[in-house]
C-alpha cells in the first residue's frame, strides 16, 4: 500500500524550530581569595551545597570548639552554618559528622602538624605503604617534568614496580593494583 500525501509530509519538531542555547559557565559566588591559602570547603552566600570539609576546616572547627568548651555540638554546627562571609564563610556539616570527627580530633591535628604541606587542603589522608618508593616516585616525576615529558598512570605503575624491586620491598608489601 502506497503512503498517502499526508503521510509523506514531515512534521517539524519543536526542538528543531528552537535549538537550545549553549550553556554559559556559572560564575562562582563570593569574594576572590588569596592564591596561597589552603583550599577550604567554606561556602559563601547563595551557595548551599553540602561538601566534605578539608582538614584545615576541621582544625578550625576544633579550635573554635576548644575556645568555647561549654558549647554543644549542635551549637557549633549552627555557628558554622550561619557564619558570615567576613569570618570565612559558611561551613556546612551535620552534628553526626562533627561527632565522628571529634573522636579522631587528636589524630587529625597530629596529621596536619606532621604531614605533607598540602594536607590542609585534603579531605582524606593519603595512605603510603612504602615511603621510600613514594619518595623515589616523587623525584622521578619531578625529573620527568623537568625534561618536559608527560607522565601517565601506566608509566607510574610500571615505575613503582621497578622501584619496589630496586629497593628490595618484600613481595607481601608490594602493591598489586594497576593504578
Amino acid at each position: 500500500m502506497a503512503p498517502t500525501e499526508s503521510q509523506k509530509s514531515r512534521k517539524v519538531r519543536e526542538r528543531d524550530k528552537n535549538p537550545p542555547k549553549p550553556k554559559q559557565p556559572a560564575a562562582k559566588p563570593g569574594p576572590k581569595l588569596s592564591k596561597n591559602l589552603p583550599r577550604t570547603s567554606a561556602r559563601y552566600e547563595k551557595d548551599e551545597r553540602r561538601e566534605d570539609l578539608t582538614y584545615s576546616n576541621w582544625v578550625e572547627v576544633f579550635n573554635y570548639w576548644d575556645e568555647h568548651p561549654t558549647m554543644s555540638q549542635m551549637a557549633v554546627v549552627k555557628y558554622f552554618s550561619s557564619r558570615p562571609d567576613a569570618e570565612g564563610g559558611k561551613l556546612l556539616f551535620q552534628q553526626p559528622a562533627l561527632s565522628k570527627k571529634a573522636k579522631h580530633k587528636d589524630k587529625i591535628r597530629a596529621l596536619v602538624a606532621t604531614a605533607e604541606p598540602n594536607i590542609l587542603s585534603m579531605k582524606r589522608a593519603r595512605v603510603v605503604t612504602s615511603p621510600e618508593v613514594d619518595k623515589a616516585l616523587g623525584l622521578w616525576v619531578q625529573d620527568m617534568e623537568r625534561k618536559r615529558r608527560t607522565v601517565t598512570g601506566p608509566m607510574l605503575v610500571e615505575q613503582r614496580k621497578r622501584f619496589e624491586v630496586a629497593l628490595n620491598i618484600p613481595e607481601e608489601q608490594r602493591l598489586t593494583g594497576t593504578g
